[in-house]
């Protein structure tokens, strides 16, 4: 359960969005060039999964702009062809620990920030 320090009004947060037209390998990460031409610079793990023509959309809390402050954006990844499945990176609030499920798979439940 997120804490009230932890979540974020929607008032204070930009969203954009764009189709993905280039995807271009920078050192350790990856820049996906977006149908506007905007660059969005993403983690190599994330990059794995999108492909040309996915569409992005991304999030960011209006204290990523101010100095000193841990916020991170939101980043949904939302497939171009069927049968792959939709990708979110957001930072997590809180994490239980792993239990077992009726096979004896281990799970965690995770919130993520400003999510009830």
């Amino acid at each position: 359960m997120a804490r009230d320090s932890d979540t974020v009004p929607a008032d204070s947060v930009q969203s954009f969005a764009g189709r993905v037209r280039k995807i271009r390998r920078v050192g350790t990460h990856c820049e996906c060039v977006l149908d506007s031409g905007s660059p969005l610079l993403v983690s190599a793990l994330l990059c794995s999964h999108i492909r040309i023509g996915d569409q992005l959309r991304i999030s960011l809390p209006e204290q990523l702009h101010e100095a000193g402050t841990t916020a991170m954006a939101e980043v949904h990844v939302f497939p171009s062809q069927p049968g792959r499945l939709e990708i979110v990176q957001a930072p997590i609030a809180l994490v239980t620990r792993p239990r077992t499920n009726k096979r004896g798979q281990f799970f965690d439940d995770a919130s993520v920030v400003g999510q009830h």
